[in-house]
């Protein structure tokens, strides 16, 4: 029986002189140091844009101030008021008022023999988007026995200086229009020098 023929198999040389193809004049090597510079271009540009992103990240948040949470309680309203009060009094007053807090809104109080200056304050929840435009703060005085103002709001000082020869027991309440009801009013009290 013939042997069915097979391709040819290749054969293969081992002497390297003669194994070796002569490379053509036209084809050329790469050169062995330029395979790797585009990784190293790419790590490269990679790290310049991390840096840049880090250095934009941190200038950023250097200079944008820490956002503070929203107040969200009356009774801690009432104390940062109280505080912004005090440091721009510079003393004590000699009667402090503070209505809204947990939905007081009137308050029965002795005014001690004296002339004052009678200041007010009001601050805001931050628990609604909204907030009301004003309340009506009434204090029982001779010329001007209530106060439409704005809400939230600096410190205001009424115009008139009530003056009582003795202890005196006045009402004091707030009231909002719009019924808000998510604020607090300071109302001080400073004692004039006669």
């Amino acid at each position: 029986m013939p042997m069915p023929e097979s391709a040819p198999v290749a054969v293969i040389d081992l002497d390297a002189e003669t194994a070796r193809e002569p490379v053509s004049e036209d084809r050329s090597t790469p050169d062995p140091s330029s395979r790797g510079l585009w990784r190293y271009a790419a790590v490269a540009l990679a790290s310049a844009v991390l840096a840049a992103a880090v250095t934009f990240w941190g200038v950023q948040r250097w200079l944008t101030p820490e956002a503070a949470d929203p107040i969200r309680d009356s009774a801690e309203l009432a104390r940062v008021m109280e505080d912004e009060l005090s440091a721009e009094l510079g003393a004590e007053p000699e009667l402090m008022v503070t209505l809204g807090v947990d939905g007081v809104r009137s308050s029965l109080e002795v005014i001690p023999a004296g002339r004052y200056r009678v200041g007010l304050l009001c601050g805001v929840l931050n628990v609604y988007g909204d907030a009301p435009e004003r309340v009506e703060v009434y204090i029982p005085m001779a010329e001007s026995p209530g106060f439409l103002m704005p809400c939230p709001s600096t410190l205001v000082w009424a115009e008139e200086e009530p003056s009582y020869t003795e202890d005196t027991a006045m009402e004091l309440s707030v009231d909002d229009p719009e019924g808000f009801g998510a604020y607090v009013v300071h109302i001080v009290f400073m004692a004039v020098d006669a």
